[in-house]
């Protein structure tokens, strides 16, 4: 196993990382980081700002990267595919830190980010249009997990997968051990167009936030409205719950008039 491994952001390296007692991640910062931020930012994580001193026992650098792996089976899959333990967060990030979840890439010590245009840029306008699809029935679990890429195994092209775990969390019915119902969380795992709450996303909200992705305002609103027309259409003749299909009729018409 490597000694050590490197934490890359926007091509640059932030931190170097050493496998701690007990399946830990210590961190040491890099110069590279703190002078393109500055000392005590957030912009690697929150919980870490960068230069914050970090104890052999600390729990915050395996915390922040073990949030950057898939949960569950496909986290087992990839301890056995990297010949080590689904608790050692280390490494399994020496097999796969290339291609985590977000904006990080963890890299043996001594070698550089490549340069990861191997994508279709059509599927940035898919990813839009997922986005759009989402917010329209209510659905505020859609984090940076749900949204992931296949591999050609003959070229180093990707693409986006299928659509995959969606359901309109607005519309769940949880119920307390007192049998009380409470009402769901309607707190996105990811912002859209600086908006945290499922409830007032409006297509405006989803055009601001295209346009970031470098999508053209004109274009980002055409598929919006496409979007979100296609899901309101298309609740008449969809089978389920009726009360269900109520609730995401109702949302996604909230989502047009803003």
């Amino acid at each position: 196993m490597a000694d050590r491994l490197v934490a890359w952001l926007y091509d640059t390296p932030v931190a170097v990382l050493s496998p701690a007692p007990e399946f830990r991640i210590s961190l040491e910062w890099r110069a590279e980081g703190i002078e393109r931020w500055g000392l005590g930012q957030a912009v690697f994580s929150v919980a870490i700002p960068i230069g914050s001193p970090t104890g052999p026992r600390d729990m915050r650098g395996l915390d922040f990267f073990e949030n950057m792996l898939p949960e569950g089976p496909a986290l087992i899959r990839m301890a056995a595919l990297a010949g080590v333990r689904p608790v050692d967060t280390y490494g399994i990030l020496q097999a796969f830190g290339r291609d985590c979840a977000g904006a990080t890439m963890v890299l043996p010590d001594g070698e550089r980010p490549g340069v990861r245009n191997f994508g279709d840029p059509r599927d940035v306008t898919n990813l839009l249009r997922r986005t759009a699809f989402n917010m329209a029935v209510g659905n505020a679990d859609a984090h940076a997990k749900n949204f992931s890429v296949l591999h050609d195994p003959d070229s180093p092209a990707i693409s986006l997968v299928p659509l995959y775990d969606v359901l309109s969390t607005i519309a769940l019915e949880i119920t307390v051990s007192a049998g009380e119902q409470v009402r769901a969380d309607a707190h996105l795992g990811q912002r859209v167009g600086g908006q945290t709450d499922v409830r007032k996303v409006t297509a405006a909200n989803l055009i601001d936030e295209a346009s970031t992705w470098g999508i053209r305002r004109r274009a980002a609103a055409a598929v919006v409205t496409e979007t979100l027309d296609r899901v309101l259409s298309s609740i008449p003749a969809a089978q389920g719950d009726e009360q269900v299909l109520a609730v995401i009729r109702e949302q996604a018409t909230r989502v047009i008039r803003g």
